[in-house]
């Protein structure tokens, strides 16, 4: 994905109707990622915007996601504790966890988020759509782009960077446990000197969309912000 995203500079370097000095990218939530590894590999980028992205390595992240969800739901410690011990085993942590261990953590995942459907919901899942929950989620963890997404240390990439570097979050993004997002991000520009903005949105979600029955102008006006900064940047 970083290299498509490569090769659409190339493209656009090459347009007679683009200023080939003022091209910068842009990526929201794993795209972020992808954006910060593609600009470390374009020497000419102007810029980088990332959106709600990631800074920790992958394991890392999914677990502060998954802890964070789960302790705003109000679930008991004793019970959140559980659920993580099993995720990081799901997750192969350790390494040499075996795959039978693993795919009996995966069930647990499975049998939680089911327990926590509606009644109704719950009495129409049968032991097969388990059997194949487990085995759908055991396929994805053990896939190559699973394996790679969660040793990927998002940062190694924006200390590359010469460029200006927008951060822009949601406020949800960044409450409680994800606030660890913002600090080492912070972290990293202080190793790294690009000159760079740290922004948080109010009022749009992960997905940048709207929160609290805000109209959807709100949306609109926070695309806008977004392209007046990398215009500053730029």
């Amino acid at each position: 994905m970083a290299s498509d995203a490569q090769a659409a500079f190339r493209y656009l370097e090459g347009h007679k109707g683009v200023d080939a000095r003022r091209i910068g990218v842009i990526g929201h939530s794993e795209g972020a990622t992808i954006a910060a590894i593609a600009a470390s590999r374009i020497p000419k980028i102007r810029c980088l915007l990332a959106l709600n992205g990631p800074v920790l390595p992958g394991y890392q992240d999914i677990l502060l996601i998954t802890e964070q969800r789960l302790r705003e739901t109000g679930i008991a410690d004793d019970t959140i504790n559980s659920y993580l011990t099993n995720m990081r085993l799901y997750l192969g942590r350790p390494a040499s966890t075996p795959l039978e261990k693993r795919r009996v953590a995966a069930e647990y995942i499975v049998r939680f988020e089911i327990d926590r459907l509606p009644v109704d919901q719950r009495a129409k899942i049968t032991k097969t759509d388990i059997e194949s929950a487990v085995n759908s989620q055991m396929h994805e963890v053990l896939s190559r782009w699973e394996q790679h997404y969660l040793s990927l240390n998002p940062t190694v990439y924006y200390q590359q960077l010469s460029c200006p570097i927008g951060i822009f979050y949601s406020e949800s993004e960044v409450a409680g446990l994800l606030s660890k997002r913002l600090l080492e991000f912070r972290k990293v520009f202080n190793t790294a000197d690009p000159v760079h903005l740290i922004r948080q949105i109010k009022h749009v979600d992960h997905n940048l969309i709207t929160t609290d029955q805000l109209p959807k102008a709100v949306c609109s006006a926070f695309i806008k912000a977004v392209v007046e900064e990398a215009g500053k940047l730029i």
